[in-house]
């Protein structure tokens, strides 16, 4: 945690993304929306409901940031798997 929080105190990063295994999501998140930063989060975004509130609480804390959740695909490999070229 300590890279990343030398990281949430730099002024000029305005927006992180959550590429970590999913139990460390929480800590991160909460963290980065408090240093006022934006978050993408890789899903899963949580292992536990507790996680997962903690995280849209302190979201709907930070009404200024964007808070997202997805998962990033590659197209062709769903083309390739369809039986396509």
């Amino acid at each position: 945690m300590e890279d990343a929080q030398r990281i949430l105190d730099r002024k000029g990063i305005k927006a992180v993304v959550l590429a970590t295994p999913t139990h460390q999501h929480r800590e991160l998140a909460v963290a980065a929306l408090r240093a006022g930063k934006h978050v993408y989060s890789e899903a899963p975004l949580a292992t536990t409901v507790d996680d997962a509130r903690a995280m849209a609480l302190s979201a709907r804390n930070a009404p200024q940031l964007v808070f997202q959740t997805g998962l990033q695909t590659d197209p062709t490999l769903a083309r390739a798997d369809a039986g396509g070229d």
